[in-house]
């Protein structure tokens, strides 16, 4: 997912996949609006999907853009639900950051 110039915060753009039987590599252009109705579920509204060819300059702007400027599906849900913008980078506090190396190293240590 990529935010639209000018609007992160409710126009957001995705590239799906297209089933084809020729060589040629298509994509369905989706450009969407994520609004929060209450704690545990939100509405997406297709603003317009159409077709477009992995040329297409905005399917290479998505496909091919700085990883920074993208974030999965999830992760905007996530952050639309939890009443933030959805691009927004979650910082870790001092208790997080404890947490996350604490299970990284029981991973490890359950590896081995």
């Amino acid at each position: 997912m990529l935010a639209n110039r000018g609007d992160t915060r409710t126009c957001l753009s995705a590239l799906i996949d297209v089933q084809q039987n020729n060589n040629q590599d298509l994509y369905y252009l989706v450009m969407f609006k994520l609004h929060r109705v209450d704690s545990k579920s939100i509405n997406m509204l297709v603003e317009t999907a159409f077709i477009v060819n992995a040329d297409d300059h905005r399917a290479k702007r998505i496909k091919d853009g700085q990883e920074a400027d993208k974030k999965p599906f999830k992760v905007l849900v996530r952050n639309i639900l939890a009443k933030r913008e959805p691009f927004e980078i979650r910082k870790l506090t001092t208790s997080r950051k404890k947490k996350f190396k604490a299970k990284k190293k029981e991973k490890e240590k359950n590896k081995n």
